[in-house]
């Protein structure tokens, strides 16, 4: 499964991106770069169930079928989505090993929005995870 991931993250032409992988077992923050992906903890990926590779630009996300094994594949960028709105949850202090922060950060969260069915009634139609920042509304913060 890594070697499919790796190849999808080379294929979007991504350089850099943060890395949210949810395990059976835990869920990790990691970094990709040099076309690896790192952990600061050793990760075992046959127990992964979904793996979320985000940067400013495009989010590429995995998530395991529970009924055929499988992951699915979802891209999400901001082309041709112009509603939106930017929400900052704070996670913990050391979320990320990697950065040099002790704040608690922001994780940056869009989320689109659409008319239904012509109907004037606006719902939320996707989101995805843009970074990490140390303020809402500051500069995100760059992987090392």
């Amino acid at each position: 499964m890594l070697e499919n991931i790796i190849t999808k993250i080379k294929n979007e032409n991504i350089q850099k991106a943060f890395v949210l992988a949810y395990f059976y077992n835990k869920v990790c923050v990691g970094c990709y770069k040099n076309e690896t992906i790192e952990f600061h903890e050793n990760v075992n990926y046959d127990l992964l169930t979904g793996i979320r590779i985000f940067n400013e630009n495009v989010e590429i996300r995995f998530v395991l079928d529970d009924e055929n094994k499988e992951f699915i594949e979802t891209v999400i960028r901001d082309e041709n989505n112009t509603d939106y709105f930017d929400e900052f949850m704070i996670t913990r202090k050391g979320i990320l090993p990697f950065v040099d922060s002790d704040k608690e950060l922001r994780l940056v969260v869009r989320n689109y929005f659409e008319e239904e069915n012509n109907n004037h009634q606006i719902v939320l139609s996707k989101s995805r995870l843009l970074g990490f920042t140390e303020t809402e509304g500051g500069e995100y913060i760059g992987i090392q």
